[in-house]
């Protein structure tokens, strides 16, 4: 019998487990309360700020992407949706135009840098 209960994820990323050819990303089910919509806007709403940092950060993704540009972006995204530091996110983008490494607080940060290099 398929299960009718509605979604409860809240795009929480739990883990992480970088391996040569692939990241494994799990994601956590506990949205308590979240309409479908709110959680769209909310992963909008992240998916801005992982743009904003691209930009910031110098990271520019043109022409067809290589397996590997397509990996850490997807993990980049899913990394993304999960931070629990946003807050900290939107202050670094309102402050210093000038600074282009990602921020320690940002779970990207080294995935952001190994895109800028390629």
């Amino acid at each position: 019998m398929a299960d009718n209960s509605p979604c409860r994820c809240d795009f929480r990323l739990i883990e992480v487990k970088a391996r040569p050819e692939k990241e494994e990303v799990g994601c956590s089910p506990i949205a308590d309360g979240m309409e479908t919509m709110d959680i769209l806007r909310k992963a909008g709403k992240q998916l801005e700020l992982l743009e904003q940092m691209m930009d910031r950060t110098s990271v520019a993704i043109g022409g067809p992407l290589s397996r590997a540009t397509e990996q850490d972006l997807r993990a980049a995204m899913s990394a993304c949706l999960g931070c629990q530091a946003t807050a900290d996110c939107r202050g670094w983008l309102a402050g210093d135009q000038s600074v282009a490494n990602p921020p320690s607080f940002c779970p990207n940060a080294q995935r952001l840098e190994r895109l800028r290099d390629r």
